[in-house]
């Protein structure tokens, strides 16, 4: 009598693919999710990063600069991979993907020196999200004026 052969039967690897495809089709959406929240956070230190070293530098200096990445090294860091534009008018934009979101913004009165965070009109999905996770009302900053002591 022969010996019996074992190997798998075409049945059995049609359902072994049918599971790989349905767990992949529930992986693979919560780990794009999961890179975006990445970004998101990565994006919000940065930015908190950038408010910082901007007062810090108003501070230390009593002055500032009309180009905001003179002021903060995670802007430079930002403008240096396109993901902020710096220019001479005291505003920065923050971009995720691409797309404008986040607005730094010296505003000059004759009294006093603020720094604004706004956010830009948008409808990517992604800078929706970030826009969501930074309070602007929360990052009012007084760089200079009467109420600071230096």
């Amino acid at each position: 009598m022969k010996g019996k052969r074992s190997a798998f039967t075409m049945i059995e690897l049609i359902f072994v693919i049918v599971i790989i495809g349905i767990l992949s089709a529930v992986v693979i959406p919560k780990m794009m999710a999961t890179r975006d929240d990445a970004r998101v956070s990565t994006m919000m230190m940065d930015i908190g990063n950038a408010i910082s070293e901007i007062t810090s530098y108003a501070v230390s200096q009593q002055t500032t600069k009309s180009n905001l990445c003179e002021m903060s090294n995670s802007l430079s860091k930002l403008a240096s991979s396109n993901e902020a534009n710096c220019s001479e008018a005291n505003q920065s934009i923050i971009k995720m993907g691409g797309v404008d979101c986040i607005k730094l913004e010296v505003i000059h009165s004759e009294t006093n020196d603020d720094l604004n965070v706004s956010n830009v009109s948008t409808t990517n999905k992604l800078c929706q999200y970030l826009q969501k996770e930074v309070n602007p009302s929360l990052y009012k900053v007084r760089l200079s004026g009467n109420t600071i002591k230096y």
